[in-house]
């Protein structure tokens, strides 16, 4: 848990500047892109931790090669915010634990966030996420409980940043290679 971003705000902060930070409605900045062609790789970095693919791409690519298409992943800094999900009637933060524990820790209790309603059928567990038989037990884990000494403790560590790697590769096909699979065109059907 990086508790740096809410470092900036103190417990008097407008509800205008806490919702600048717990809401953002923006992308960050854009990753530096490296391109290796030997190895055929590509590599998004940033020193933001919210570095994440957003999507997928493939289709005509504007002055390619004729019968050429473009093929890929979209990748940026998406807004991280502070996100709070309805489960069993309980209000369980699913986003935004670094800002929220270091807001805590500067004082602040109280902050705007989005609250989503249950969604049935629906997998609110993030995979970097405590398990749900934790989450919805008997004692449920709070945000303090990060900042309470009996039960957590403090580690100064250094976070660079975050990479996605990208790497092409060609291979020779046979039938038990694409059993299974789904391509763009059988998708468009």
């Amino acid at each position: 848990m990086f508790v740096d971003g809410g470092a900036r705000l103190s417990a008097d902060a407008s509800l205008d500047e806490l919702a600048d930070l717990t809401l953002p409605h923006q992308l960050d900045q854009v990753p530096s892109i490296e391109r290796d062609p030997l190895s055929a790789t590509l590599r998004a970095t940033s020193t933001s931790q919210n570095l994440q693919i957003l999507g997928d791409f493939a289709g005509p690519v504007p002055g390619g090669p004729p019968g050429a298409i473009g093929i890929g992943f979209l990748v940026g800094i998406a807004p991280s915010q502070v996100r709070v999900r309805c489960i069993e009637g309980r209000a369980v933060l699913i986003d935004g634990y670094h800002r929220c524990v270091a807001l805590l820790a500067a004082g602040v209790e109280f902050v705007p966030a989005l609250v989503l309603d249950e969604t049935p059928g629906a997998s609110p567990w993030p995979r970097d996420m405590l398990a749900e038989h934790i989450v919805l037990g008997e004692r449920a884990p709070y945000v303090a409980d990060y900042l309470d000494d009996e039960v957590s403790v403090s580690v100064a560590l250094r976070h660079i940043g975050r990479q996605i790697v990208l790497r092409a590769e060609e291979s020779d096909l046979f039938p038990a290679d694409v059993a299974g699979t789904t391509s763009w065109s059988d998708a468009a059907e």
